[in-house]
């Protein structure tokens, strides 16, 4: 890293505030201010290499030559970025349903000051969203707080009702074996997390009123640099999914956009068979073109 101050990695250290405190603003965010700074993207690659860099370092550990490299949502993003950084380690890279791909519209998705006289101004609930990203107060601060019982019957409920429509495909018992399983991770010692309020920046959509989630350094700024054959999923349904991707895609090298029907975000679980199909036929096809 050069001079970068950031602590060494280590195996027993973990991505906490302390690491952060440089890189994330402590105030409010302006809902005007450009995020698009020297300062701010070396920030962000300081970020982005934390989690790469180690995960270079376990790739070197198993001695993987070259690879095929699938991320899911932050998990695309910072595939993304490792490819970038490490383009003759992976072979092919899938994204499916990658946060921060597009960069923001800003005439569509136009950044308002907090002025409760003006119509498009974002509401209660969105000026408090945006303050608690500020704080990096995360979902699972929320389940650590609440605790056992209710912190792990919460994460069920979720998860019974998210897959509600999958009930007749779902093995019995299933969900309260994924509500342990997330529980326990979830309130385990922050890591990752405290990485969204750094990469991630919420922008208000004036006209539809909505929220959405866009990176601060996006990736249709420097995906192009890796010239290797890439796959872009996004489900049907997918609240990730943004109309210029398509755009992004058709302009990139080597880049093939594909949409899983019946399913949302989370795309390998709702329609696991169309995602592997997918797959399955980018890397032939890729393969054949050698």
């Amino acid at each position: 890293m050069g001079s970068s101050s950031r602590p060494p990695f280590t195996k027993k250290r973990s991505f906490h505030k302390d690491y952060l405190a440089p890189f994330i603003k402590k105030q409010q965010p302006s809902m005007t201010a450009s995020t698009n700074s020297t300062t701010t993207t070396s920030s962000i690659h300081d970020v982005d290499d934390f989690f790469i860099d180690s995960f270079q370092h376990s790739i070197q550990q198993l001695e993987l030559k070259e690879f095929i490299l699938l991320g899911h949502s932050m998990g695309g993003y910072l595939s993304a970025a490792y490819a970038i950084k490490y383009p003759n380690a992976v072979s092919h890279l899938i994204l499916a349903s990658p946060v921060g791909l597009p960069s923001t519209d800003d005439k569509l998705n136009q950044m308002v000051h907090d002025d409760k006289t003006a119509s498009h101004a974002p509401g209660l609930g969105l000026r408090l969203f945006r303050y608690a990203w500020s704080l990096n107060l995360t979902p699972q601060q929320i389940i650590r707080y609440i605790g056992r019982p209710y912190g792990k019957q919460t994460l069920l409920s979720v998860l019974q009702r998210r897959f509600l429509s999958m009930d007749a495909q779902v093995p019995v018992g299933i969900h309260a074996l994924l509500a342990e399983y997330l529980y326990g991770i979830t309130v385990a010692k922050p890591s990752g997390e405290y990485a969204l309020n750094a990469i991630l920046e919420p922008r208000f959509n004036a006209k539809s009123k909505q929220v959405g989630v866009f990176a601060r350094y996006p990736l249709e700024h420097r995906l192009d640099a890796f010239k290797k054959p890439k796959l872009v999923l996004f489900g049907d349904r997918d609240w990730l999914y943004n109309k210029r991707v398509d755009n992004i895609c058709e302009t990139m090298e080597e880049t093939t956009l594909k949409r899983v029907s019946q399913a949302g975000h989370h795309l390998y679980f709702d329609h696991a068979s169309e995602f592997h199909e997918y797959i399955v036929d980018f890397v032939r096809n890729s393969n054949k073109k050698v």
